[in-house]
């Protein structure tokens, strides 16, 4: 199957020129068929999810694609990320996934990285006028591709909600393997808020000539904006389990029982940071047994 993959817009690295009217023909296998993303369990990169805080999911049609890749550091000036708006509630955020392929060989991908921004007006992070803040990253290493999507994991950090950006791209060698690219999704998110084709693109090193930041748009020479995909999950709510004194861990206002207890378990194994409830810093022995030590004691 050929499909046309817009590339970033300027010359990616000497594989094409011009942005805006330049395509790429790429055959992909079966593997790499685009369909719908769909949450599940991919190659062992999450286990933590949750439900969906904000999405805009790959349906299959469109074509085009936008790179967003952390390149081999000889070629930084082109690292690449995809940017998108959000806009959902205060959560525990987990899972974050793209649809994507790679021209050449995507199974390269060693890291896939994401970030969550607040958006305060000031502009895109990466701007010298933005004054937001970084709210969440996710884990290195946990990062794969899977054959049709790029997935990583938050691992339950707190995410404030309201407007924000999120910010990702995968970690890929040039040299050996290619490169990497997300497809483009037009129209409205299918949950959150974030506004309807509104995607940009970071690209720090300024490799492409078009400044730091230059808005995605729906194929080559065309001056139609459209998003690029992504499925972002979590826990609503915000912040850290709050025991009350007590094992409540899932905060089902009742006593501490065996639910709790393995979604402490649960916590704990994903290393996620509200599971670090004793010093030092940083999950081990000492916080499994404070754990058990709320647990013992009766709730309010």
């Amino acid at each position: 199957m050929k499909m046309k993959i817009a590339l970033v817009s300027g010359c990616a690295l000497g594989l094409a020129a011009a942005a805006n009217g330049q395509t790429l023909k790429s055959k992909l296998g079966a593997a790499a068929r685009p369909v719908a993303s769909a949450q599940g369990v991919a190659g062992g990169a999450s286990v933590a999810r949750g439900p969906v805080v904000e999405s805009l999911t790959y349906d299959g049609v469109a074509t085009w694609a936008s790179a967003g890749q952390d390149f081999e550091s000889a070629f930084d000036a082109y690292d690449t990320e995809v940017l998108e708006d959000t806009n959902f509630a205060a959560s525990n955020v987990t899972e974050f996934r793209s649809t994507c392929f790679g021209n050449g060989n995507p199974f390269g991908i060693t890291d896939v990285n994401a970030e969550l921004w607040t958006d305060n007006g000031s502009g895109f992070p990466g701007q010298g006028t933005y004054t937001g803040v970084q709210q969440a990253a996710t884990a290195a290493g946990n990062g794969v591709y899977d054959g049709l999507d790029c997935i990583t994991n938050f691992l339950g950090q707190a995410a404030g909600g309201g407007a924000g950006f999120v910010t990702w791209d995968a970690s890929l060698n040039f040299t050996t393997f290619g490169q990497v690219y997300f497809f483009q999704q037009a129209g409205a998110h299918d949950n959150g808020g974030g506004l309807a084709n509104n995607a940009w693109q970071w690209n720090p090193g300024g490799g492409f000539g078009q400044g730091t930041h230059f808005q995605v748009f729906a194929s080559g020479g065309s001056t139609v904006a459209i998003g690029v995909n992504f499925i972002l999950c979590g826990e609503q709510g915000g912040g850290c389990p709050d025991p009350n004194g007590c094992g409540d861990w899932d905060n089902s206002g009742g006593q501490a029982d065996g639910t709790d207890f393995f979604a402490y378990l649960d916590s704990f194994a994903n290393g996620d940071p509200c599971a670090d409830l004793a010093a030092p810093a940083g999950l081990g022995g000492e916080d499994f047994f404070a754990y058990l030590d709320l647990f013992v004691i009766p709730c309010p």
